[in-house]
């Protein structure tokens, strides 16, 4: 009974305990008074381009009936102190283009996409030539230089741009279909397979076989600026051609195959055409 009497006496003290100083008060920021400078934004075409000489008007909020052009580098700019609930409509109008609008609301930067009036038509059969680098020697000669007919069709979820399914050569299954995007006076081979693109979102090569134990794989980008026909268009390949002599089966066909020595080129110098046939 006393050990009992002296715990509750112990724990009843009502003594002061040890000061363990003032509880710093939280800091609460008042987004409400934040303000936001000015509304900024850049404009650029289908293919990532910047488009300058675009009139950027706003429809309404606090800012309504104000203009601006964008710059050599597609930006704009409309200098204000805003708070972050304001809300306002852009319209983006050029020549070429059509016009596009966009909601801005509390934030700094906003990017516009416009669609070129007319755009390339690369559809129907082509013509597809690749060429390796003047630098790539480690390739077999005959590699250097291969040729495909390729049918060009407009894709159904993406109105601006082509896949080209290749044929001339045995291709492995899903990897013989390359993509391209367009605008009024330029092309973008996306030379990758299409269908890994749209199945994982993954760049993977185009693959031809080459005899029974062997591929030969392309993968990369061809810029075509300032095309002046889409009958015929030469572009410079940004990308890697790859030769392989012992390939390793895909365990699914889909799959990608490997290639235990690989003998690659990677170069800026490879070449890209197109000849409408």
């Amino acid at each position: 009974m006393l050990v009992f009497v002296l715990m509750m006496s112990w724990g009843c003290d009502d003594s002061p305990s040890t000061p363990t100083g003032p509880t710093a008060a939280p800091v609460l920021t008042n987004f409400a008074n934040t303000t936001i400078d000015g509304v900024r934004g850049e404009v650029k075409d289908t293919l990532g381009r910047r488009v300058s000489d675009a009139l950027v008007e706003i429809g309404d909020g606090p800012l309504a009936g104000r203009t601006a052009m964008t710059g050599a580098d597609g930006r704009f700019l409309f200098p204000a102190q805003l708070r972050p609930t304001d809300a306002m409509t852009l319209r983006v109008t050029h020549q070429r283009f059509a016009p596009a609008s966009a909601q801005w609301r509390g934030r700094n930067d906003i990017f516009i996409t416009l669609t070129a009036l007319q755009l390339l038509d690369l559809g129907g059969l082509v013509t597809v030539t690749m060429t390796a680098a003047p630098s790539c020697s480690q390739l077999p000669v005959p590699l250097r230089t291969r040729t495909y007919n390729a049918q060009m069709r407009p894709t159904t979820n993406v109105f601006t741009a082509f896949t080209g399914e290749l044929g001339g050569a045995d291709f492995f299954p899903a990897y013989d279909t390359f993509w391209t995007g367009v605008g009024h006076d330029a092309a973008r081979f996306h030379v990758f397979s299409w269908d890994a693109f749209t199945w994982w979102l993954e760049d993977r090569p185009i693959i031809e076989r080459i005899g029974p134990n062997g591929f030969l794989s392309f993968e990369g980008i061809a810029d075509a600026p300032l095309v002046q026909s889409p009958t015929a268009i030469t572009a410079q390949f940004d990308g890697t051609i790859t030769f392989c002599s012992a390939l390793t089966p895909p365990v699914l066909a889909q799959w990608i195959p490997t290639c235990g020595a690989p003998v690659a080129c990677r170069s800026d110098r490879h070449e890209f055409r197109m000849i409408r046939r």
